[in-house]
C-alpha cells in the first residue's frame, strides 16, 4: 500500500512538472503574440531565452596592485578625505558647447575612468584625482589616453597626482605627496 502511495506522489509530481512546462510555453506564445508581433515576437523571445550567457560578475573591483595602494591611501588620508575608486571621468567633468560637441565629448568622458578620487570629508568636494601608473602607461595608446585625461582634468580645474606603481607604499610618504598635491604641504 505504501508503495502505491509513493508511486502516486511521483506520478503527480511528474504531471505537475509537465503542466508547468506547458504553461511556460503557452505564456511565451501569448507574450510573443501581443501587439501583432506573431511568430516574429516568438522568435525574439526564444532567442533571448536560448542565447549564451555573456555577462559574468567580477570577483574583485581592483587588481592586487591597486588594492594594495588603496589600503595605504586610505590610511594616509584617514579623517581628511574619503577615497573613491574606479571613478568615470564623466562623473568628475562635464562638457559644454553645441549639442553635437557636447555629445561627442560626453561620450568620450564616459568611456574613461580614473583610479582614485579624494573627496573632502566635510563637504564631499573633489580635492584630488589619483592615477596609479603601471608599466602599461608607457605604451603609445596609454600615453594618448593619459594625455587626454591630464588635459581634461587640467582644463576642468581638477588636480591630478600620478603615482608610479611600486612593490609597496609608505603611509607617511603618500600622505605627504597628497598634502603637497592639494596645496596643504608646500
Amino acid at each position: 500500500m505504501l508503495i502505491i502511495v509513493v508511486m502516486g506522489i511521483f506520478i503527480l509530481a511528474g504531471l505537475l512538472l509537465v503542466a508547468g512546462v506547458i504553461a511556460g510555453v503557452v505564456y511565451l506564445l501569448m507574450r510573443a503574440g501581443r501587439g501583432g508581433e506573431g511568430m516574429e515576437g516568438l522568435g525574439r523571445v526564444l532567442a533571448a531565452v536560448a542565447r549564451p550567457r555573456i555577462y559574468f560578475g567580477k570577483k574583485y573591483l581592483m587588481s592586487q596592485g591597486e588594492a594594495a595602494f588603496f589600503r595605504v591611501l586610505r590610511q594616509a588620508v584617514e579623517g581628511e578625505y574619503c577615497v573613491m575608486a574606479m571613478v568615470r571621468l564623466g562623473d568628475l567633468v562635464y562638457a559644454k558647447g553645441n549639442p553635437s560637441e557636447r555629445t561627442t565629448a560626453s561620450n568620450k568622458l564616459r568611456q574613461k575612468q580614473v583610479d582614485f578620487v579624494l573627496l573632502d570629508v566635510r563637504d564631499l568636494r573633489i580635492r584630488l584625482v589619483i592615477e596609479l601608473d603601471d608599466p602599461s602607461h608607457g605604451l603609445e595608446r596609454r600615453r594618448d589616453r593619459d594625455a587626454y585625461v591630464d588635459e581634461t582634468l587640467r582644463e576642468a580645474g581638477l588636480t591630478l597626482l600620478r603615482v608610479p606603481t611600486a612593490g609597496g607604499y609608505r603611509v607617511e610618504e603618500l600622505a605627504k605627496r597628497v598634502r603637497e598635491a592639494v596645496g596643504e604641504g608646500k
